[in-house]
């Protein structure tokens, strides 16, 4: 999950801390699914902890890369760049959502109607197929 945890009800917190420690070996797919969640507001969180960082001393600001930044994004551990995107609700745009890990990546996108509640097995099938497509077209 990513997100701004403090904003989620415990009840859910926990669900998902329990679906993460389930999880937390697996290293083959990953899937991230965004709750309480603005990029821009991730940006805004990671400069924070890195600014925290060099006034405490534990960074030196001319040390601080992309890899730095990416440290301190909601997922402390850093992911893999993203492949793919679905977007539920009908939202098409991508604005304000995952600027840092999809941008500057070769990431698909997949846009549909039905909002999360009610994403189907169907959905996720459509979707995986336009990611391949994708690859297929960058071979």
């Amino acid at each position: 999950m990513i997100g701004d945890r403090s904003m989620l009800p415990s009840d859910l917190l926990s669900l998902i801390e329990t679906a993460e420690d389930a999880t937390r070996h697996y290293s083959r797919y990953f899937l991230n699914i965004a709750l309480a969640y603005g990029g821009r507001n991730e940006i805004v969180h990671a400069a924070q902890r890195v600014v925290t960082g060099v006034r405490d001393g534990t960074l030196e600001a001319d040390t601080i890369t992309p890899k730095t930044v990416e440290h301190y994004l909601y997922d402390e551990t850093p992911l893999p760049p993203v492949d793919l995107i679905v977007r539920t609700g009908n939202e098409r745009r991508t604005s304000n959502f995952l600027p840092w890990m999809a941008n500057g990546n070769e990431c698909a996108v997949y846009f549909c109607a039905p909002y999360w509640p009610v994403f189907r097995k169907i959905d996720l099938m459509r979707a995986i197929r336009v990611y391949d497509q994708r690859m297929r077209k960058r071979r």
